[in-house]
């Protein structure tokens, strides 16, 4: 079946801005493309000398006072012209930038991205093509799936079935490579022979497990940033099955925030439901299900406000409960009472409060006790709620708080601050978010308890039901973008700590810590080794441990920022496997040639049907040159 292009979005949302309408399998070209789909690329311009004059002084007024000398965790300019100019346009167009870029037209926006990269727009991989299958047979789930963010409700990040051994681990190598455009903060989920996968520049993809090959593509209104999860819900869709995303970012002005089910057999939209408004939503932690709803955490982009003169901050977190048979919102449970008018800032710009308290990871699912379990994230202003940094517990039934513990009281911070012109009173907070899930385990002794990680480094146990600290164990230094970023795994015996300390210098401690859950003993811990980089600039060149572990019976896989993907014994953390993503390039099944690798972040490793699954890229391949397209690579036995 020929493809065609629909529809073409000319705003300057990277390479990836390019969409195409849902496309279901044909029965013909098993392993080819029926025809291949161009993505016409943007425009190239502007060059380094049209740029400069017309971008000097926007950098100037808009990006040195966090840039110029680097503030918190914001890069400095050496940083900044390590990365691609499609990158620096992705952050001012739909990422943490956003607030800085307001007012400005997508030329002007187009021109700040080549000057603060120093390097013209690339124009690799323009065509890309789709691999489409020759059959889409109907999604069977079997005991080795992998569903959503952490495989289960209690958070684990573990694989009972993995169809993998001692013996089979180290001989794991890449079976296939699929080049798709636009970074992928999420994972993918996998279902029987099916998986799927989401991208910040708006494809939805449903791919053969085994073969790369496509069964289907959506096109997303805008880009997403969640974890796709799938259900069979007979009667939900024509097929039975359906497949769950939300938005990158909120449409227009007032940022209207929806999530989406699609048939998950045909990619077609079955529903869409607006969950939120505000002009920097965002839909970061991915959803879960439980007993007919969907339960969605709700974050947003808003911290980086602290540069506009008009004031800020009107957002606060919240978890949204959806009924999966009416399609509408049951409760929508917000961390923080409305923010109402504080204060005029130095320009006259009205202030806002208590705001922030982002949700950014998947919420955790305690079906004893009817209860959801999240973090919270920081403060954007002065007025104290007590609900920022805290771990929560919500009732699943009505949404109703049952406890919090604050555990970093005062940390009010915007991005830019001291120097910005909005930003909180008083000193500025250590920005130590929540953004790992909690993870339920029960110990031996037959009690539950509550763990979490926080970009602080700490990890803390509470009590279940009421909140009450039971221990709490430093594993680093702890900094603005971790400590403990974005998770932990658990295989029932041990509780696995991805701990970054990307910003803490020489009082960091990164690495992969195994902890006993019953008291934050640490078993073991294994820092990243140091290794050569290829691809990858001695900017980008971290080996950082923040993305997500994965954990399987015996074994725990686990990537870092080098791009290097490793499993670890759980008993003692010895190495067993270690792979270089940027190490080769890759021709991939969709028809891209010499495509590389590039960092592995936020969302982890997948184990499922004897394979194993990592996003290579996670802002897209860190090299020299840089471009928009990404790489996911899926491992089996002798790639076989």
């Amino acid at each position: 079946m020929a493809l065609r292009l629909v529809k073409t979005i000319a705003a300057p949302l990277l390479l990836s801005a390019l969409m195409f309408g849902s496309v279901s399998a044909q029965p013909d070209n098993a392993g080819e493309a029926a025809a291949a789909t161009v993505f016409t690329p943007v425009a190239p311009g502007p060059t380094l000398a049209a740029a400069g004059p017309v971008a000097a002084p926007l950098f100037a007024s808009k990006c040195a006072g966090c840039h110029e000398p680097a503030s918190g965790r914001a890069p400095d300019r050496e940083q900044l012209r390590a990365r691609p100019p499609e990158a620096v346009l992705d952050a001012l167009t739909d990422g943490v930038m956003r607030a800085q870029a307001e007012g400005l037209t997508p030329q002007q926006i187009r021109s700040l991205a080549v000057f603060v990269a120093n390097k013209t727009f690339s124009l690799p991989n323009t065509r890309l093509a789709d691999n489409m299958c020759r059959t889409n047979p109907v999604i069977r789930p079997t005991a080795s799936s992998w569903s959503g963010w952490a495989n289960g409700l209690a958070g684990h990040r573990f694989q009972p079935n993995p169809g993998l051994t001692a013996t089979s681990i180290p001989k794991l190598k890449v079976k296939w490579a699929f080049a798709y455009p636009g970074s992928a903060y999420g994972q993918p989920t996998v279902i029987g022979d099916h998986l799927f996968i989401s991208s910040s520049g708006g494809a939805i993809y449903s791919l053969d497990a085994k073969t790369g090959c496509v069964h289907w593509r959506h096109d997303a209104p805008v880009g997403a940033r969640t974890t796709l999860i799938v259900e069979h819900r007979p009667g939900a869709s024509p097929s039975g099955w359906v497949a769950y995303y939300g938005d990158l970012r909120g449409i227009g002005a007032q940022g209207v925030g929806h999530y989406y089910a699609l048939d998950a057999m045909t990619g077609a939209q079955v529903w869409s439901l607006e969950i939120d408004r505000h002009p920097y939503l965002r839909f970061t932690g991915s959803p879960v299900i439980f007993r007919d709803r969907l339960y969605i955490p709700i974050s947003s982009l808003e911290e980086g406000g602290g540069s506009t003169a008009s004031g800020c901050c009107t957002f606060t977190g919240a978890i949204a409960a959806v009924d999966l048979k009416t399609h509408t919102i049951v409760w929508k449970s917000r961390v923080m009472e409305t923010p109402h008018p504080t204060r005029k800032n130095a320009q006259g710009g009205q202030m806002y409060g208590p705001a922030g308290g982002a949700i950014w990871m998947s919420p955790t699912i305690d079906a004893k006790r009817n209860a959801l379990y999240v973090g919270t994230g920081d403060s954007y202003s002065e007025i104290e709620s007590g609900r920022a940094d805290a771990i929560e517990a919500f009732d699943l039934a009505t949404g109703q708080i049952k406890w919090a513990t604050q555990v970093t009281a005062g940390d009010n911070y915007m991005s830019g601050c001291p120097r910005a012109v909005s930003c909180p009173l008083g000193a500025a907070g250590p920005d130590f978010d929540f953004g790992a899930s909690p993870v339920l385990v029960t110990l031996p002794d037959g009690h539950d308890i509550v763990t979490i990680g926080q970009k602080s480094s700490f990890v803390y146990a509470v009590d279940p039901d009421t909140g009450r600290m039971i221990w709490k164990k430093a594993m680093g230094a702890g900094s603005p973008l971790g400590g403990v970023e974005w998770g932990m795994a658990s295989d029932g015996r041990f509780l696995f700590v991805a701990n970054s300390d990307q910003l803490a210098g020489t009082r960091g401690d990164s690495g992969l810590i195994a902890l006993n859950p019953a008291n934050g003993e640490t078993i073991w811990r294994v820092p990243p080794p140091k290794v050569s980089c290829h691809f990858l600039t001695s900017q980008t060149c971290r080996n950082i441990q923040s993305a997500a572990p994965s954990a399987m019976p015996g074994f725990v896989f686990a990537g870092t920022t080098d791009g290097r993907i490793r499993a670890y014994q759980a008993r003692d953390g010895k190495i067993v496997w270690d792979f270089d993503t940027t190490g080769q390039t890759y021709n991939t099944v969709n028809g891209v040639k010499n495509q590389p690798g590039g960092n592995i972040d936020v969302g982890g490793p997948v184990i499922a049907g004897s394979m194993v699954y990592t996003m290579s890229g996670y802002v897209g391949p860190a090299t020299s040159g840089g471009n928009a397209v990404n790489v996911l690579l899926a491992f089996s036995v002798d790639g076989k």
